[in-house]
C-alpha cells in the first residue's frame, strides 16, 4: 500500500516535509500519518502557503527548511473537531431517529446535527434510513418489544490510501 511505501521511503530519517492544506484539516492529516507510522510530528517540517504561485511555493518550502513545524494546537483543535463530527453529526441523530420511530413517528425520520452537511449527509441518510426499524402504521400499534435493543459498535476512520481506524466506542441507544 502506500503507507507501506511512505514507511519504507522515511525509513533513514530524512527530511519530510507536510504540504498539506494550510489549516487544521492539513495539520491533523500528518497526525494522523504518525499514528500509523513509526514517526513523530517532530519529524515534520510544515510548509504553508496560500497561494499556488512560484514565489508563494519557494517562499514556503525556504521557511520548512528553517524549521516550521507542525501547530500541535491545530492538531487538537481538527481532531476534536472530527470526534464532535462523529457524534453530533451522525451518531447522534441516528439514535434520535431510531428513538422517533420507535416511540410513534409513523414515518421514518432522519434528524441532521452538527456540521456534516450535503452531500455527505444524503450518503449518511440512505446508509441510516436502511438501519431505521420498520415504522408503525398508525400511532395506535403498540411499540413493538425488543425493537432498540441492539448495541451499536462505532468506529471512526479515516481514508488515507487505506482505511485506519483512529477510535471505536460502543453505544447502547436504549
Amino acid at each position: 500500500t502506500r503507507l507501506e511505501l511512505f514507511q519504507e521511503l522515511t525509513e533513514d530519517d530524512p527530511i519530510i516535509i507536510g504540504a498539506t492544506d494550510n489549516d487544521e484539516e492539513g495539520e491533523v492529516m500528518l497526525y494522523y500519518l504518525t499514528e500509523k507510522t513509526d514517526l513523530n510530528l517532530d519529524d515534520f517540517k510544515r510548509m504553508r502557503f496560500g497561494e499556488l504561485t512560484e514565489e508563494a511555493i519557494v517562499e514556503a518550502y525556504e521557511e520548512s527548511l528553517n524549521g516550521a513545524e507542525v501547530d500541535k494546537e491545530m492538531v487538537d483543535s481538527a481532531h476534536l473537531r472530527h470526534l464532535t463530527d462523529c457524534w453530533y453529526g451522525s451518531n447522534i441523530p441516528n439514535l434520535f431517529s431510531k428513538g422517533a420511530v420507535k416511540y410513534g413517528a409513523t414515518d421514518n425520520i432522519l434528524f441532521s446535527l452538527g456540521r456534516i452537511k450535503i452531500p455527505l449527509l444524503k450518503k449518511l441518510a440512505g446508509e441510516n434510513l436502511e438501519l431505521l426499524k420498520k415504522p408503525r402504521e398508525s400511532k395506535s400499534d403498540p411499540i413493538r418489544e425488543g425493537d432498540g435493543e441492539a448495541t451499536y459498535s462505532i468506529d471512526v476512520k479515516m481514508d488515507f490510501y487505506g482505511e485506519i481506524t483512529l477510535d471505536s466506542f460502543t453505544v447502547d441507544p436504549s
